[in-house]
């Protein structure tokens, strides 16, 4: 792929290397790590990259379509999904033989106690523009908008609907 802009993010794999041989031998032979290679490697896209990969008997993921992806792209190795599924992911799981977790790194929670009519799969809205908008969920958190926005991470799906 050509590059034709100025801006570019250079990951070291050499150092990844290091860093990985660093940590093995502090834990020692005896020891398996499971490198957490979630939001795309945190944006660095070492995921893609299957010779790093295909070092480590067990790889870790965010999602259950991170983990899809990765068998897409060829990776054999064990595959732990961190974040507990949807049920409407169990064939996915299946298919692809993942392994699943029940950890939560960066999952959003609400207590609903208190909520009456609230239901498993109900549509939870963060801000809607109309109870509040993201203005003020900015404004709470000492920001802008744009910051907000931005920082989504691309774990979430994108649903574009159409405004009537």
């Amino acid at each position: 792929m050509e590059i034709t802009r100025p801006t570019v993010m250079k990951v070291d794999a050499n150092a990844f290397n290091y860093n990985v041989k660093q940590i093995q031998d502090f834990i020692g032979d005896e020891k398996k790590i499971m490198p957490v290679i979630k939001a795309n490697g945190y944006g660095t896209y070492i995921n893609k990259q299957k010779d790093v990969i295909e070092q480590f008997d067990i790889v870790a993921v965010a999602t259950v379509d991170e983990a899809v992806e990765m068998r897409e792209n060829g990776c054999q190795k064990e595959i732990f999904v961190l974040n507990q599924p949807y049920i409407d992911e169990i064939d996915k799981i299946i298919e692809n033989d993942i392994v699943v977790g029940n950890i939560c790194m960066d999952s959003f929670m609400a207590d609903v106690t208190d909520i009456d009519n609230v239901n498993v799969g109900d549509d939870v809205y963060i801000w809607d523009n109309k109870l509040i908008t993201l203005d003020e969920v900015a404004k709470k958190c000492h920001t802008i908008n744009y910051e907000i926005m931005s920082t989504i991470s691309s774990r979430v799906p994108r649903v574009f609907v159409d405004k009537q």
